[in-house]
């Protein structure tokens, strides 16, 4: 998965970046788009719960969630990066934020720039409404495929949308109450004492990680592509690249500068940044979402989990793969279904079907054989950085 395009995802799954057009009518156009002026305040959102700071371009989500499973997120478009903060561990992730992603929130905050997109049947305007004393233009997103349509009110005064709602999947978010005002800078820091963490997959709330059986030593290829639609219509796509000499693996994505090495004879991993040669060092968690589905049953007894089965048997790319459903509680993240090969014990198919980021990675191709010692280890060219800032 693209990691910028998750914390982007992240930032904006009830109450997107937008900006308010200066008015609406039922069946009018919308005007064409302009730079918008964000002001300062902040403001509380119901389904899911959470308080939303916005300071200039700046912006800091806070989603009410369980003890021991806190999130933050910050995001700072004129430094090109986003945090992704968890309180309970003193830990944070940094993304830097690609050109690709703030085209993807341009069109959130303006969503006629969603016209013509992949995915994207029609965007226009359907009428107005006060949404916690603020007066909105409503605008309806219809998709192209099974989502249907996304209604998102949009206030005029704060250039922020109050209020989203998806008619297919019945899931809405409302705003619950707005203070306006200036936010102290602190808001939108790192607090003194946390730990540079790795970049792991935002897709989900993270969750422990048990590190897999010892399996006979398989050396092979696989090649998969990545199709992932965001929430605001936008399409990524992508190719994974998974090199497997056990107990050592690496994954590249065409999407991103990250390489990910994971040596479970010294237990630890690597993440090479390509741009910067240089690589960051930590205990090897099993933390990649690739690397959990090759068992899914593992997945079983996960507090967002409701339910793990296999339901079936498939061939895919020549290979016999055992077929999974993982259900899991809440809709935003509906149903992941998996097909991982016997023979390989790998996945070769994941399909995640949800209401704001549905995803399909097939495999295309795959080469047994031995595996180059060179690719799982560090380039003599590359500096280490140290994860604590």
């Amino acid at each position: 998965m693209a990691r910028a395009a998750h914390v982007v995802a992240s930032v904006v799954v009830a109450s997107a970046l937008a900006v308010a057009m200066p008015h609406a009518a039922m069946g009018a156009k919308a005007p064409a788009s302009k730079p918008a002026v964000v002001g300062q305040f902040a403001l509380e959102m119901s389904r899911p719960t959470q308080k939303i700071y916005v300071s200039g371009r700046k912006v800091r989500v806070e989603p009410k969630t369980q003890p021991g499973n806190r999130t933050v997120s910050i995001l700072l478009p004129d430094r090109k990066v986003a945090w992704i903060l968890y309180p309970d561990r003193k830990t944070y992730v940094e993304t830097p934020l690609s050109a690709e992603s703030w085209q993807s929130v341009d069109a959130v905050r303006d969503p006629m720039r969603m016209r013509g997109q992949p995915g994207i049947k029609d965007v226009k305007v359907v009428g107005v409404a006060t949404i916690a004393g603020y007066q909105c233009d409503k605008y309806a997103v219809v998709y192209s495929d099974n989502r249907g349509t996304r209604y998102v009110w949009l206030a005029r005064k704060l250039k922020w949308p109050l209020k989203e709602e998806w008619a297919n999947a019945h899931l809405s978010s409302r705003c619950a109450s707005v203070r306006e005002g200036p936010q102290p800078d602190q808001l939108f820091e790192i607090p003194a004492g946390y730990k540079q963490s790795l970049p792991v997959d935002m897709a989900r709330p993270a969750a422990s990680r048990k590190p897999l059986a010892p399996a006979p030593v398989r050396e092979f290829q696989v090649t998969m592509t990545l199709n992932q639609t965001e929430e605001f219509g936008q399409v990524f796509k992508s190719v994974i690249k998974a090199y497997v000499k056990e107990p050592k693996i690496r994954v590249e994505r065409s999407a991103g500068r990250w390489t990910t090495i994971e040596r479970g004879d010294k237990q630890v991993e690597w993440v090479l940044d390509s741009e910067l040669k240089t690589y960051v060092e930590a205990p090897l968690y099993y933390t990649e979402e690739i690397v959990d589905l090759r068992d899914p049953t593992q997945f079983r007894g996960r507090q967002e989990v409701k339910e793990v089965k296999l339901i079936g048997v498939e061939t895919i790319s020549g290979y016999q793969c055992d077929k999974y459903v993982i259900i899991y509680r809440d809709k935003l993240y509906g149903i992941e279904r998996v097909w991982v090969a016997r023979k390989l014990k790998w996945p070769l198919k994941i399909v995640a079907e949800n209401p704001l980021r549905p995803a399909h990675a097939e495999c295309t191709s795959v080469r047994e054989g031995r595996q180059p010692d060179r690719l799982f280890e560090i380039p003599a060219s590359y500096k280490q950085e140290r994860l604590t800032r």
